[in-house]
């Protein structure tokens, strides 16, 4: 599956989201706890780091996870967070894909997010901490 079609399919499971969005102005949290569920079922959970670039739309992210680091970066538009991620062990052959993340009112991320090679979207929630 290419990339164009990945990102397709990650577009589409965000409409499937609950209606209720906002303009998040470009406000992230830095740090979120995180949950989700991957390819096989597999749950995991973990830590999700933000940083700030020189843009204001642009944004570093790093998944501290069960058993792997990941590492990214994404484009905020609206409420919409849209990141590309690969595993930090092996950059270039290693697990990758694209997270498309819901800003919902109270911070949250709501997210849908594919892995190359696999078949699915998969969720992921991820809660500002305070």
């Amino acid at each position: 599956m290419g990339l164009l079609a990945v990102v397709a399919l990650v577009v589409a499971a965000c409409a499937a989201l609950p209606p209720q969005r906002t303009d998040t102005g470009g406000a992230l949290a830095e740090s979120y706890l995180l949950n989700g569920v991957g390819p096989g079922g597999v749950e995991y959970s973990g830590i999700l780091e933000v940083s700030a670039t020189d843009s204001p739309s642009r944004f570093d992210l790093q998944w501290i996870v069960t058993g792997a680091v990941l590492e990214g970066s994404g484009v905020l538009e609206g409420d919409q967070l849209e990141a590309e991620w690969y595993t930090v062990e092996d950059p270039t052959e290693g697990p990758r894909g694209v997270v498309v993340y819901t800003v919902m009112p109270d911070g949250e991320l709501q997210g849908a997010r594919t892995v190359a090679g696999s078949d699915g979207v998969f969720t992921e929630t991820a809660v500002p901490v305070k």
